[in-house]
């Protein structure tokens, strides 16, 4: 009798199914990316188009000029927006620039391009990071699971919102993937420290996020991987202060003069549970900068003592993307300001719990994926037919973090793949 061969795995065939999978992604990111610069560029429908803070500020800065001047930013916006009033300042931190650096060095409209294509990849990515994780078999995912997992994605209302806005919540986003990714991919040395500058780029919504992931380094990161995630906080910090000199005293300067030839950010009413005492302090304090700041500190302190009420009391929450997911959830509910594009950061979350763990081609709709259904459909009916989705945004958050506390532990991302896939 011939003795039996246990089969093998041929690595090399998985990385070409992923090779294969990630070049499938690349050319769907690529068609949509251009039917979205069309419809930027093109289509006579009004965009809130805020990328162009970010160009203007990258051009001033390469020229060696300040691109936190109010006034320089306006002159240059102008060129693109025969409209504007007032400049639209770049609040984020000086690092954006850098991320954004192999983008920003084109002309307006090629910068556009590579800023969607990267927007169009992150979301399109989280299909290709869920099926390597489940060392799929297929290179190429059935067109039933793509088109449903599409469905989901830009039926996704803050997915349509930061795409028309073109707004810096995908580079969050991204840093969000990539924290998410330094878990699964145990590479949590390099992937962990970019991601936390990614998700830094909007402290106003990432901060209660920014101090469970800080809490987390300390607790389970080895000597030599703090040791080199320090060492890769120093380089890219380092590394914008040596390119563009003078830039971390610019920005915080703008933030401390507020300049009045900008939309200054109290002017930003905010779209979660902070519309409440907002509205209240509005009829009590008349200065902005007093309103903003009562309301901040109230809400923010409420975040936090719920934060840690829940990481108390709810043992359950013990996973890395649980954590992640529910800090985040309460991290939007208390933001001191933030907008419908901003909920783009619970991407991965919703597609977690909106595709159960038989995959799509087994999809069935369970109690807690109807419910982040229903509340995202309540987000596009009320933009579509009220004109506004400020009153009913805080559901979302609501919503996750409730589906969050009832499944308790998640050990990974389930693999958005059908099991016969597999």
């Amino acid at each position: 009798m011939g003795r039996s061969v246990a089969p093998r795995i041929h690595t090399s065939s998985l990385a070409s199914n992923g090779l294969n999978l990630l070049g499938f992604v690349f050319c769907n990111a690529l068609f949509f990316s251009l039917l979205f610069l069309w419809y930027h560029l093109y289509s006579n429908i009004r965009t809130t188009n805020d990328f162009v803070q970010y160009w203007t500020a990258f051009q001033l800065a390469w020229n060696g000029s300040n691109p936190y001047d109010s006034l320089l930013l306006l002159n240059e916006q102008r060129y693109i927006l025969d409209d504007i009033t007032k400049a639209v300042m770049m609040w984020n931190p000086p690092w954006i620039l850098l991320a954004l650096t192999p983008l920003l060095i084109f002309s307006y409209s090629i910068s556009l391009f590579f800023y969607l294509f990267l927007g169009m990849l992150t979301f399109l990515s989280q299909y290709w990071i869920t099926a390597v994780s489940s060392h799929s078999s297929r290179s190429l995912p059935s067109p039933r699971s793509w088109a449903l997992f599409l469905f989901a994605v830009f039926t996704f209302y803050p997915t349509l919102a930061v795409v028309e806005a073109t707004q810096s919540s995908i580079l969050v986003l991204l840093g969000v993937t990539l924290v998410l990714v330094s878990e699964q991919a145990k590479q949590r040395a390099l992937l962990l420290p970019l991601g936390f500058l990614l998700c830094a780029l909007k402290p106003h919504i990432s901060w209660l996020l920014l101090l469970f992931l800080v809490v987390w380094a300390l607790r389970n990161l080895t000597k030599r991987e703090a040791l080199v995630s320090l060492f890769v906080f120093i380089v890219v910090l380092g590394s914008v202060e040596l390119a563009f000199p003078g830039i971390y005293l610019s920005w915080i300067t703008a933030i401390a003069q507020k300049p009045t030839d900008a939309v200054a950010t109290f002017e930003w009413i905010p779209y979660s549970l902070n519309q409440v005492p907002y509205f209240m302090c509005s009829y009590l304090l008349e200065r902005p900068f007093t309103r903003s700041f009562a309301t901040t500190t109230s809400l923010c302190m409420l975040g936090f003592g719920l934060l840690v009420w829940g990481f108390a009391c709810r043992p359950k929450i013990t996973s890395f993307f649980s954590g992640v997911g529910a800090t985040l959830c309460v991290s939007l509910m208390f933001a001191p300001h933030l907008f419908p594009w901003d909920y783009v950061v619970l991407l991965p979350f919703y597609l977690h719990f909106i595709f159960p763990q038989r995959g799509v081609e087994g999809t069935v709709l369970t109690g807690s994926s109807a419910a982040l259904l229903a509340s995202n459909l309540v987000l596009i009916f009320s933009e579509l037919f009220v004109g506004t989705c400020f009153y009913v945004s805080w559901i979302f958050p609501s919503i996750t973090l409730l589906v969050f506390l009832r499944h308790g532990s998640v050990g990974r991302i389930r693999p958005i793949v059908a099991e016969n896939e597999r």
